[in-house]
């Protein structure tokens, strides 16, 4: 036997524990990899949370102040007031409707109230936009109600949030 020959078999003895050891690293590798997407696309969706989360935060106080404001401008009889803060109200309520879905805080019941208030402040605004004499409390008094309503509950879920994220109250 000669060197070439020799260095023939012991490749081919070597060859299979090589490819058997091979093998072996790359399901390893994939299946590490595999994990680590897992916890990258985990991270990335409480990461998503947490913002959604904070928005919220943030959008709870304004709205209680959009409320206000609004019950401000009624007892004013400030019709130009009021129309801007039902405008107010639609834009910042679908914004928070928005982020309630991207969370697990977005409870049927809730989205639901906020998505009537939405509605009621959008028909009060038709409504006064329509007539140039209207009683506006009589107008306005459903859509209070239903921002009166949204407004308290979120801010039963702010201040669980608060609470949940090692926060205080807001608001």
């Amino acid at each position: 036997m000669d060197a070439w020959e020799v260095a023939g078999r012991v490749a081919d003895v070597t060859a299979v524990p090589g490819l058997v050891t091979g093998f072996i690293i790359t399901f390893v590798q994939l299946r590490k990899t595999r994990n680590e997407a897992a916890a990258a696309r985990q991270a990335s969706e409480l990461s998503q949370e947490a913002i959604s989360r904070s928005g919220l935060l943030a959008l709870v106080p304004q709205l209680e102040r959009v409320e206000d404001e609004l019950a401000d401008a009624i007892r004013a009889n400030d019709r130009a007031r009021a129309l801007g803060h039902l405008l107010t109200w639609r834009r910042k309520a679908s914004q928070l409707r928005g982020l309630l879905d991207v969370t697990s805080l977005g409870k049927e019941k809730l989205l639901v109230s906020i998505q009537e208030s939405v509605t009621l402040a959008a028909e009060s605004r038709t409504l006064m936009l329509g007539e140039d004499e209207v009683d506006m409390l009589a107008v306005l008094k459903d859509a209070l109600t239903s921002i009166s309503a949204v407004t308290d509950e979120l801010s039963a879920v702010a201040s669980a949030q608060g609470i949940k994220s090692g926060g205080g109250e807001n608001g």
